[in-house]
C-alpha cells in the first residue's frame, strides 16, 4: 500500500510540473519572451512594399554586393521641388542593413506626384527615357561636370546648374536658382545605327549577352523581369564591346533584355526584347 501511495504522489507531481511547463511555454509564445527581436530588421515599408526612407521608396541595385547601389523606386511626399540624397541607408529584403549611393530613378517613380523640379545627386548615372510621363516635364538641377549632368543631357531633359560646388545634396539646395538660362531638350533627329542581340548564354546568377557590332559611340543594355521593361536596370558599354556579362540575376527567374546604340547625344530605338531564360 505504501508503495502504491508513493507512486500516486509522484504521478500527481509529474502532472503538476507538466501543467506548469505548458503554461510557461504558452506565455512565452503569447508575449514573445523567449524570441529576441532584432531592431535592425524593423524597416518601414511604403505602399508599394519597398523600403521607405523619408519620402522615398528604395531598393538595392541587383548588380552591386556587398556595397550596393540604391534605386529610387517611388516618391510619397508632396513637395513640388524634391532633393534626392546621394546616399541612403535602409534594411534590405534579406534583413541586412545597407548603405549605397543613389544611382538610378525608376521610370514611374514620380508618376502622378505633381513634382516639378528634382535636385539630382552627382552619383546618378541612370535615368529613364524622357518619354516616360512622370519625368517628361521635370526640371532637373545638377552640378556641372557630374554624371547626373551627363544623364539629363543624354536623355534630353530640361536642366539647370546648382551654384554650390559640393557633391552632397542637402535641403538648402532648394533655394538655388538657375545658373544662366534653363537648358531645353534638343528635339532634332539624326539617324543612329541600331543593333540587335545575337546570343544569350545564361548561368544561374548571370547571363552573357552578345550583339552585332555597328558604328556608334556607345551601347546601352536594359533588362527587367517584366516584358514592358518596368523597373529595368540600365548598363552602358564602350563601342569596342560586342558582348558583356550581366551579373546578380535571381535564380529561376526569367528576364527580358534589349539593346540600343548612342551616337553623339542621340539614341537608336530599342531592339526587340529577347528572353534570358530561367536557370
Amino acid at each position: 500500500m505504501c508503495q502504491k501511495k508513493g507512486q500516486g504522489s509522484m504521478s500527481k507531481r509529474t502532472k503538476i510540473v507538466g501543467i506548469i511547463f505548458a503554461m510557461v511555454m504558452g506565455f512565452t509564445q503569447i508575449f514573445g519572451a523567449a524570441v529576441p527581436v532584432n531592431a535592425a530588421t524593423q524597416q518601414k515599408k511604403c505602399s508599394h512594399d519597398y523600403a521607405l526612407v523619408g519620402d522615398f521608396g528604395v531598393r538595392k541595385h541587383e548588380m552591386e554586393d556587398p556595397d550596393p547601389y540604391t534605386i529610387i523606386t517611388c516618391y510619397h511626399g508632396h513637395d513640388k521641388k524634391v532633393v534626392i540624397p546621394d546616399r541612403i541607408t535602409f534594411i534590405n529584403y534579406n534583413d541586412r542593413k545597407v548603405t549605397g549611393d543613389v544611382v538610378q530613378i525608376d521610370y514611374d517613380a514620380f508618376n502622378d506626384t505633381g513634382v516639378e523640379e528634382i535636385v539630382l545627386p552627382d552619383t546618378i548615372f541612370a535615368l529613364p527615357d524622357r518619354d516616360d510621363k512622370g519625368l517628361k516635364d521635370v526640371l532637373f538641377w545638377v552640378h556641372k561636370g557630374s554624371s547626373a549632368e551627363k544623364e539629363v543631357k543624354d536623355h534630353g531633359y530640361r536642366y539647370a546648374y546648382l551654384k554650390d560646388s559640393t557633391s552632397s545634396n542637402k535641403p538648402n539646395n532648394s533655394t538655388n536658382k538657375p545658373n544662366g538660362s534653363i537648358n531645353k531638350p534638343n528635339n532634332t533627329t539624326n539617324k543612329v545605327n541600331s543593333t540587335v542581340i545575337k546570343k544569350i548564354a545564361r548561368s544561374k546568377k548571370s547571363a552573357k549577352i552578345s550583339w552585332k557590332k555597328v558604328k556608334c559611340d556607345k551601347y546601352q543594355i536594359r533588362y527587367s523581369t517584366q516584358k514592358n521593361m518596368k523597373k529595368a536596370m540600365y548598363i552602358t558599354y564602350k563601342n569596342s564591346k560586342t558582348s558583356a556579362t550581366i551579373k546578380g540575376l535571381k535564380k529561376n527567374k526569367k528576364y527580358y533584355v534589349q539593346i540600343r546604340t548612342k551616337a553623339g547625344k542621340k539614341y537608336s530605338a530599342w531592339s526587340k526584347a529577347k528572353i534570358i531564360k530561367k536557370r
